[in-house]
This record gives C-alpha cells, structure tokens and sequence, in this order.
C-alpha cells in the first residue's frame, strides 16, 4: 500500500457523503445514520484498496477504512451538515 491508495480511498469516501444522505432517513437514530456511514467507509475502503491493488495485509485495509471514515465524517460535518442539500436527500 502506498499513499496513492490513502488517497484514492480519501476521495472515494468524500464522494460517498451524498450518497450516505440520500440513503438514511430522518427518523432514523444517530446511531443507525453513523453505521450507514461506517458502511459507506468500508465501501470506500475496499474501492481503494481494489484500485490501488497492492494491499497486502489487514493492517493495511484497516488503515483504509479508517482513513475512509475519518474523511467522510469530516467532509460531512464541515460542509455538508445542517445544510438544504442534505435535508433534501433525507428526505426523499
């Protein structure tokens, strides 16, 4: 694994956010909105690691998902909480 893998996974993982709204619901707990969001991390995290091809061991692909989650939980928190375009997914 090398930093092209971190950041394919970064990236993937940003891009997942709006998809993470557009599947939870609002009247879901925070709980079960967080674990879509770990979900969607692992998604990132594996996408990464299949585009960089060169993981090798666990320690790498949990580098990968936590990279993932830490990237998407920031993404969402700084720009895309307590917005209309995430209360719109919701909602929908």
């Amino acid at each position: 694994m090398d930093s092209a893998a971190v950041g394919m996974t970064a990236v993937i993982a940003a891009g997942l956010v709006p998809l993470v709204s557009l599947i939870k619901r609002p009247t879901w707990t925070t709980r079960q909105s967080y674990l879509v969001g770990m979900i969607a991390a692992i998604v990132a995290a594996v996408l990464g690691a299949l585009l960089d091809g060169n993981v090798k061991t666990w320690q790498e692909g949990l580098t990968l998902a936590l990279t993932a989650l830490g990237t998407s939980q920031s993404v969402y928190m700084l720009y895309f909480r307590d917005t209309d375009i995430n209360e719109t997914l919701s909602k929908k």
